[in-house]
């Protein structure tokens, strides 16, 4: 997020609009329906998934959770 804020050597392209800059703060959004079965919902950045797949993140938050008990 803090690349998105600062960094302007990467948004000097005056002839594109700020969300097609190199690196920009628009946000992707996906709207999910929550399920009763859904346990809990992790938020996070484009770094988050760079180290961690789908179920490695929840596997993850999910021991955490357990231990937490």
């Amino acid at each position: 997020m803090s690349r998105s804020i600062g960094d302007l050597e990467y948004k000097r392209s005056d002839w594109l609009p700020p969300e097609q800059q190199m690196i920009c703060a628009t946000p992707d959004v996906t709207v999910t329906k929550l399920c009763p079965d859904d346990e809990f919902m992790i938020l996070g950045c484009d770094g988050l998934w760079d180290c961690f797949g789908n179920q490695e993140a929840v596997d993850f938050v999910r021991s955490r959770l357990l231990k937490s008990e």
